[in-house]
């Protein structure tokens, strides 16, 4: 990722497209200018094969993790769209060592008091951060560092959010539904809060307060 650098690029895939076999869904792509902004992209490129199977196993993980029911919407409801934050890691040498793509929430369609409500979550200062760090390397204390993989997947989503799946991935009794998650996916608004949430519940009863 350029330093300074967070953009989000947006990419509509035409529902003819040569190639494409998930019809006209939006993809989500982080600033890298060798991340694909699209699917279409993503499956068009030297590395589609790679990028084919970590979608499938993102979907396939969710699944397992009962992230969320296939349901038919109510009408009027407010249908939001999903899609893959894709991003390309690579070693010091600068070779591709894996691929990532992430399935998302597209929550700039939701609808305030009718499918989230709270959205706040506090961030630390990078302020903050470096006067800790500063203080820490000053007295030679270790400095722990924990990574939550998946972390929005521990929290529970009391509000009714309707969203497509992509259809490649709806099995054929489950076409013209939806997916109601159950659970935090990145992407919808109150996914952040609600971690927040969690977090602080499980660090109150660890009694790290």
């Amino acid at each position: 990722m350029h330093e300074g650098k967070l953009s989000a690029q947006v990419a509509k895939i035409d529902e003819d497209d040569e190639g494409t076999i998930f019809g006209p869904e939006i993809a989500l792509a982080l600033g890298d200018e060798d991340d694909p902004c699209s699917i279409g992209e993503a499956l068009a490129g030297p590395e589609a094969d790679h990028w084919a199977k970590v979608m499938k196993t993102e979907i396939t993980q969710l699944e397992c993790l009962h992230t969320w029911e296939i349901v038919n919407p109510p009408p009027g409801a407010n249908i939001i769209n999903s899609g893959f934050v894709f991003h390309q890691k690579c070693d010091v040498k600068g070779n591709i060592a894996s691929h990532k793509a992430r399935f998302i929430g597209k929550g700039y369609s939701q609808v305030y008091r009718v499918d989230y409500y709270e959205t706040f979550s506090p961030s630390v200062k990078m302020s903050s951060q470096q006067v800790v760090l500063s203080h820490a390397v000053k007295e030679d204390w270790e400095v722990p560092q924990v990574d939550i993989k998946g972390a929005y997947l521990n929290t529970k989503l009391p509000e009714k959010i309707y969203m497509k799946l992509l259809h490649n991935y709806l099995k054929l009794e489950e076409k013209g539904k939806v997916c109601c998650p159950l659970k935090g996916l990145y992407g919808v608004k109150q996914a952040g809060c609600k971690w927040y949430k969690e977090l602080s519940r499980t660090f109150i009863k660890l009694g790290l307060t």
